[in-house]
C-alpha cells in the first residue's frame, strides 16, 4: 500500500496582525512553498521536500517544519544549502540563512513512518529574522498518508428523534468504520460528538445540549483508523423542536393520585353529560385501573372503534380519551357500568386526517382519583404522503426562480424552505444531489409545526454548483414517497482578498449602503430586518455571503493594514445573491531605522459589482399539451374539470393560505376575473375548502378558489413554487408557465 503524492503549486499565507509602531523585528508579508511527499510503507523512511520561494523585499533567514501533530513520524535529518540545520522531536529548523527576493530553494526533511493511516499535515513557518522572530505560517494541504486508505461512501444521512435539546443522526457506510458528528449553528460547526470507535456500517449518534427552536448544521464523519480511510458528508441541517406551550394547571379535588403524580385530575363538582358526579370531599385515595382492549399495532384506513375496561374499588365516575398525548380530552358518554365498580367502554374518534395520533385513555372514580393508560400511537393511513406547494426564502425575502427555472442561492448562507403535505407524513427530509450525481450530497430535515401543519427546514450549501432537490416523505404506516422539487443554482460566496498576492483576508468588515428612494440619501442597509447581518465580517478564508432585495446599493470593505475599498453603486430588480470579489490594496509602511508606521488610505478607483440579472420565469413539461384530467372542489360548492375551462383562455395559479406571497398575488387575480374574459382558477394544493374560504373572506376577494385537498395533482403539475401560474388556451392547451408574483398587466400579457 502506497502513500498518495500531494503537490501544491503555491501556498500563500499572510502575516497575522499589523506591524506596530515599535522596533521592527520581521517584515515578511507572505511566503510561497511547494511540497512533495514520498511514497511510504509503514516503517519506511523517505524525504519530504519543501521548495520555498521568496516574494518579499526582505530575505528569508529562518524556516521551520513541524511534523503533523497527530502523526507517528520520526524525524531523522534535514538538509539545504546556506542554512544551519537542527532536528528536534517535533521540528526541523533551518536558521541563519539568506534566501533573497525572487529566489527559490529546496529544504529536505527525512522521516520514518511508524504506522499506517492519515497522519495529519506539516506546518511550515518562515521569518526574516535569523532566529525566527515573528514568523508567518504557510497554509495549504501538506498532508501525510501512509498506506492505502479505504474508500468509504456515506449514504442515507437522516435525522430522527429530534427534541428541544437533542437529536439522533443516522447514516450508512459501505465499509465498517467509526462514527462522529460535527455540529453547530453554521457551517463552521464548533462542536463534535464523542468518537464512537465501534466499526459499523449503520451509524447512529445522538447529540445533546442543544437549544430549542434553533437551526443546526452538521456533518458526519466515518473513518477506518487502521489504514487511514476517512469520509465526511456535506453540510446538513435540522431544526430542534420549539418549546411546548405549558399545559393547563392540574385541577385538584380528588384525594388520590396516579403513579405519575395525578397530572390529569378532573374537576370535582363538574359533571359533564354522560358522567357521574365527583365528590367535593373525597372519601378514599385509591385510584381506579384502566386498560385498552383494542390493538392499535397496525394502521387503520378508517377511524376504529376503540374499547377497553376500567375498574374501581368504589365507583367509576367517568372515562375520557385524548388524541394529543393528554393535552385535551373528550368524554366517553355513558359507558356501560358507569357509576359501578366495572365499566366497559367503547368509542370511535371523529373524522381524522391521515397521521399519527397519541392516544391516552383515563378513568376517574367518584373521589376524583385518576388513572390513565400509557400513550399509544393510533395511525390513520388512507393515502401515501404527498408534498404540496413550497416556499423558499432568505429570512423574509421570498426567493423566486431564475431564467433557467431554478432557485438561486449562495454558498454559506441559509435559506428557509416551507411546504405543506398531506397523507400524514411523520418525517420529511429534503435531499440535494449535485448535478451529474445520483447520490445526495446534503440532507435537510424538516420539522412540522403542530399548529399550522407546515413543514419547515433550512437549506444550506457549502459549495457552488447546481443541486436537484427532492423531498423524501415517510408516514406512520411506513409508506415512503419521493417528490422532485426545484433545482437550486448555488453561486460561490463573495471574497475579500489582497490585490497583489491574491491571499484572502479574514475578518474584513463589509458594510452595505442603500439609497433611500424618497430622499436619495445613502443609509446603512438594515440587514437584521431581512434576516442578515450588516456590517458583516468575512470568514477565515475571506469569503462572505450576501443576498439583497430590490434596490440601489454600494459596498465598503475595510481590513487592518489595507486601504478601504468603496464600490460603485449597483441596482437590483429582485432579491439577488451578491457575490463580488473585492481586492484591497496594502497600506504603505514607512521605515526609519528600527521604527515603522503605516499610512492610512482609501482606494481611489472604486470597484464594480457585477450582478447577473434575474427573471422570474420557468419552463414546464406541460407546455404544448392538454391539461391533465382533474376534478377539484370549489369554495362555492362547485366542481371544476378541464372541460369547464374550454371556450376562453384560463390561468391556473397555485397558491397557499399560509404564504404571504400568495396574498400578494390575489388582488391581481381578482382584478383579472372582474374583466370576465379569462377563466381565473386560484388552486390551493393540499388544503381544505373551509380554510381556503376563510382566507378569501378575510381579504374580501370576489373569487372562487379550488382545492386539491389530497394533492392528487402534484405529480401532474410543474413544481409548485409559490405562486406558479399555468396559462391555458381556449382549446385547453397549456401555452406557458410562470413562477413569481404578476401584476394584472403581467397576467394579461402572458395570456395573450
Amino acid at each position: 500500500m502506497k502513500v498518495r503524492l500531494v503537490r501544491i503549486a503555491a501556498i500563500v499565507c499572510l502575516c497575522a496582525g499589523l506591524l506596530p509602531a515599535a522596533p521592527a523585528q520581521a517584515a515578511l508579508d507572505s511566503c510561497d512553498a511547494g511540497y512533495s511527499s514520498p511514497t511510504l510503507e509503514p516503517g519506511g523512511t523517505g524525504t519530504f521536500t519543501f521548495v520555498m520561494t521568496n516574494n518579499n523585499p526582505n530575505p528569508i533567514a529562518w524556516v521551520q517544519m513541524t511534523r503533523p501533530s497527530d502523526s507517528n513520524l520520526t524525524l531523522k535529518s534535514g538538509s539545504t544549502s546556506g542554512f544551519i540545520t537542527s532536528v528536534a522531536t517535533e521540528t526541523v529548523t533551518f536558521s541563519q540563512g539568506n534566501l533573497r527576493r525572487g529566489r527559490s530553494q529546496g529544504f529536505n526533511v527525512v522521516a520514518t513512518a511508524n504506522r499506517p493511516g492519515h497522519l495529519g499535515s506539516w506546518v511550515v513557518q518562515a521569518s526574516d529574522d535569523p532566529n525566527g522572530a515573528d514568523p508567518i505560517t504557510c497554509t495549504g494541504d501538506m498532508s501525510v498518508t501512509v498506506g492505502h486508505p479505504s474508500d468509504i461512501t456515506i449514504s442515507n444521512v437522516a435525522v430522527g428523534d429530534v427534541g428541544q435539546t437533542q437529536a439522533t443522526i443516522t447514516w450508512d457506510t459501505d465499509v465498517a468504520s467509526d462514527s462522529q458528528v460535527a455540529y453547530g449553528l453554521d457551517g463552521a460547526y464548533g462542536s463534535q460528538s464523542a468518537l464512537d470507535s465501534a466499526l459499523v456500517t449503520s451509524h447512529s449518534v445522538t447529540v445533546s445540549g442543544l437549544v430549542a427552536n434553533t437551526a443546526y448544521h452538521f456533518a458526519v464523519t466515518s473513518a477506518t483508523p487502521a489504514d487511514g480511510g476517512t469520509a465526511t458528508s456535506g453540510d446538513n441541517t435540522f431544526l430542534t423542536d420549539a418549546p411546548v406551550p405549558p399545559a393547563p394547571p392540574p385541577v385538584t379535588g380528588g384525594g388520590g393520585t396516579t403513579s405519575d403524580g395525578g397530572v390529569t385530575k378532573v374537576l370535582p363538582g363538574h359533571t359533564p353529560r354522560g358522567t357521574v358526579a365527583i365528590k367535593t370531599a373525597p372519601t378514599e385515595t385509591t385510584p381506579p385501573t384502566v386498560a385498552l382492549v383494542t390493538s392499535l399495532a397496525k394502521p387503520f384506513s378508517q377511524e376504529p372503534a376503540i374499547s377497553g375496561l376500567a375498574h374501581d374499588d368504589v365507583a367509576v365516575a367517568r372515562v375520557d380519551y385524548s388524541l394529543d398525548g393528554g393535552r385535551s380530552w373528550v368524554v366517553v358518554p355513558n359507558p356501560p357500568g358507569l357509576g359501578g365498580k366495572s365499566v366497559s367502554f367503547s368509542f370511535t374518534p371523529p373524522r381524522l386526517d391521515d397521521g399519527n395520533y397519541s392516544l391516552v385513555v383515563r378513568a376517574a372514580d367518584t373521589s376524583g382519583n385518576v388513572a390513565q393508560t400509557e400513550p399509544v400511537a393510533l395511525v390513520i393511513d388512507r393515502q401515501p404522503p404527498a408534498v404540496g406547494a413550497a416556499l423558499v426564502s432568505f429570512g423574509p425575502q421570498v426567493e423566486s426562480v431564475d431564467a433557467a427555472g431554478q432557485l438561486e442561492s449562495v454558498a454559506g448562507l441559509d435559506q428557509t424552505i416551507s411546504l405543506n403535505a398531506v397523507g400524514g407524513p411523520v418525517s420529511i427530509m429534503v435531499e440535494a444531489a449535485k448535478a451529474g450525481s445520483a447520490q445526495p450530497s446534503h440532507s435537510f430535515a424538516l420539522r412540522q409545526d403542530p399548529a399550522s401543519g407546515l413543514w419547515t427546514g433550512v437549506l444550506a450549501f457549502d459549495q457552488a454548483g447546481t443541486y436537484q432537490l427532492r423531498a423524501n416523505a415517510v408516514d406512520g404506516a411506513g409508506n415512503r414517497v419521493v417528490r422532485e422539487l426545484a433545482a437550486v443554482a448555488v453561486r460561490g460566496a463573495g471574497v475579500v482578498a489582497a490585490d497583489t498576492s491574491k491571499a484572502s483576508i479574514g475578518a474584513a468588515k463589509l458594510t452595505v449602503y442603500y439609497r433611500q428612494a424618497a430622499t436619495g440619501a445613502w443609509l446603512v442597509w438594515d440587514g437584521p430586518a431581512y434576516g442578515e447581518v450588516n456590517p458583516l465580517r468575512t470568514r477565515g478564508d475571506g469569503s462572505f455571503s450576501l443576498v439583497l432585495p430590490a434596490g440601489t446599493y454600494y459596498l465598503k470593505a475595510e481590513a487592518e493594514g489595507y486601504k478601504t475599498e468603496v464600490t460603485r453603486e449597483f441596482t437590483l430588480d429582485a432579491t439577488t445573491p451578491v457575490t463580488p470579489r473585492l481586492a484591497l490594496t496594502k497600506r504603505t509602511v514607512w521605515r526609519i531605522g528600527n521604527w515603522s508606521w503605516m499610512l492610512p488610505g482609501l482606494a481611489l478607483a472604486p470597484a464594480s459589482v457585477n450582478v447577473a440579472p434575474r427573471t422570474a420565469t420557468a419552463t414546464a413539461s406541460l407546455v404544448g399539451k392538454p391539461l391533465p384530467a382533474f376534478a377539484v372542489a370549489g369554495t362555492g360548492g362547485t366542481l371544476l374539470t378541464p372541460v369547464n375551462l374550454r371556450g376562453k383562455p384560463a390561468v391556473i395559479t397555485i397558491l397557499s393560505s399560509w404564504a404571504p406571497v400568495s396574498a400578494e398575488q390575489l388582488p391581481a387575480l381578482a382584478d383579472l376575473r372582474g374583466k370576465g374574459s379569462v377563466n381565473v382558477v386560484p388552486l390551493y394544493v393540499g388544503e381544505r375548502v373551509g380554510r381556503v374560504t376563510a382566507t378569501l373572506a378575510r381579504g374580501g376577494y370576489n373569487l372562487t378558489a379550488y382545492t386539491d385537498d389530497t394533492a392528487a395533482l402534484i405529480p401532474e403539475l410543474p413544481q409548485p413554487n409559490l405562486p406558479t401560474h399555468i396559462f391555458v388556451s381556449s382549446a385547453g392547451i397549456v401555452t406557458g408557465t410562470y413562477t413569481g408574483v404578476l401584476t394584472p398587466a403581467g397576467l394579461q400579457a402572458r395570456i395573450k
